[in-house]
């Protein structure tokens, strides 16, 4: 970052990414920004696009959404290149889940209750109990123990 001549603090480099909003990316990202339901990084999300969209810059919009410079240049750019869809999240690296949610809720429920609910000699489940009992269930096919 440049710093202003004579001392003084830094100068803010304009982006090179205009945000141009129609009135429907507008209201779809107004009704992201102020609701209560979506993941806290939608929300963040929508903040920055409709404060670049307004001709904030980048480090008064870090300021004010609480987040590092780079990180509204970042949702500034990829709105810009891929609209709306350009704010979602990205497939990330990493096995693939190999359970599902109901899968895993129904696992938890299990582990959460006593085994004599389930008419299991057990004072409480051990792992492989478990995985033994769940399958025996119909949760799922097969799972490890662990």
């Amino acid at each position: 970052m440049r710093r202003a001549r004579y001392g003084g603090a830094p100068m803010a480099r304009r982006s090179p990414f205009e945000v141009q909003l129609s009135d429907v990316e507008r209201a779809v990202l107004e009704e992201r920004a102020s609701s209560r339901t979506p993941c806290h990084s939608r929300v963040i999300r929508a903040r920055i696009v409709l404060l670049a969209g307004g001709g904030t810059q980048n480090v008064d919009i870090a300021q004010r959404v609480g987040v590092c410079v780079d990180v509204a240049s970042r949702w500034r750019k990829r709105f810009c290149l891929e609209g709306l869809a350009g704010l979602e999240d990205r497939p990330r690296s990493g096995r693939p889940r190999i359970f599902g949610s109901e899968v895993v809720a129904g696992i938890n429920a299990l582990a959460c209750e006593p085994p004599e609910n389930r008419g299991v000699p057990l004072s409480r489940w051990s792992s492989m109990e478990l995985a033994s009992h769940a399958v025996t269930e119909g949760l799922v096919e097969a799972i490890s123990s662990s």
